[in-house]
């Protein structure tokens, strides 16, 4: 059986001993990576390697051509172009200096008080929790008495004019590329050090509820395929009453856009509850055709 592998912000992997190795080099038959999210190339620009000898290298230029253009963009070929040949020249020299100024930003912000830097411990790896984490994701939890993780983001973007990757339910994620500045990685850095103060100092009112830790999903209760349920007739029903109805359509917090319900699942009052936290934390739902969320397609 191929194993394909969606390895879209993983591009960089495999350049720094610090980093992961790469789905490719691991032995994974197809990974797709996209080189705009973490390298220096224009965006919609992406790789498709092939492994091994389980996947026919003739069939997937053959469909490779059906469904892409007839006229592909020469200069998206040429970011591409660009982006290896940089890699192959520089890609030692360039990474190291990477690794140091990702290991800088690190270190500045592992020192705060009250707004945490992910890290797993040693305790953890062996114990098999992370297989393995890209220093260049900064994740950071918000005090959940003071305030959400997309109030925090707010707060970057606001007043530190910091635009992250996303926020989630208590932490924000903010992505530092090998193509960021020194500047750049000073600036967030002292942001996230100046609001840990301003906590530090009683500066933020405390909640009367604090944030939920996670937005978990129960097993999900299904009634039918997600490609039945698609084409199947449906109609609308209030949000608040749709409670054991099966769903025609996804409902889901983006990022990082994992479906809280599917089409052809039960709408259970659990996932009626995540919605309304996810609402009441400012969080984007996504998928339903009323996106003011007061009604849901339903079968």
């Amino acid at each position: 059986v191929p194993l394909i592998v969606d390895e879209a912000h993983g591009a960089h992997f495999g350049f720094h001993p610090r980093f992961p190795s790469s789905a490719a080099a691991l032995g994974a038959d197809a990974v797709i990576q996209s080189l705009h999210k973490t390298m220096p190339a224009l965006t919609q620009t992406g790789l498709l390697h092939i492994n091994g000898s389980l996947l026919d290298r003739h069939r997937i230029r053959a469909f490779s051509a059906v469904y892409q253009t007839s006229s592909p963009s020469y200069l998206l070929m040429g970011s591409i172009d660009r982006c290896l040949t940089l890699m192959a020249k520089q890609g030692e020299t360039l990474f190291a200096d990477y690794e140091k100024k990702l290991s800088g930003c690190r270190r500045r912000l592992s020192a705060c008080r009250h707004i945490r830097l992910l890290e797993p411990d040693a305790g953890e790896k062996k114990a098999g929790a992370c297989a393995g984490m890209d220093p260049g994701r900064v994740v950071l939890f918000a005090p959940r008495q003071y305030m959400t993780g997309n109030e925090l983001m707010q707060l970057l973007r606001r007043r530190f004019r910091l635009e992250l990757e996303m926020a989630g339910p208590d932490y924000v994620t903010a992505i530092v590329t090998m193509m960021d500045t020194e500047e750049g990685i000073d600036r967030l850095c002292r942001a996230i050090e100046i609001l840990d103060e301003e906590l530090e100092n009683g500066s933020f009112p405390k909640k009367n509820k604090p944030a939920e830790m996670q937005i978990s999903c129960p097993k999900p209760q299904i009634k039918m395929d997600i490609a039945k349920a698609c084409g199947r007739k449906w109609e609308n029903c209030p949000l608040e009453g749709s409670e054991g109805r099966v769903s025609a359509e996804f409902l889901y917090v983006y990022p990082p856009g994992i479906p809280i319900v599917a089409p052809g699942e039960v709408i259970l009052r659990e996932h009626l509850r995540q919605i309304g936290e996810a609402k009441r934390q400012g969080l984007s739902v996504e998928g339903p055709a009323d996106t003011q969320l007061r009604t849901i397609r339903v079968l």
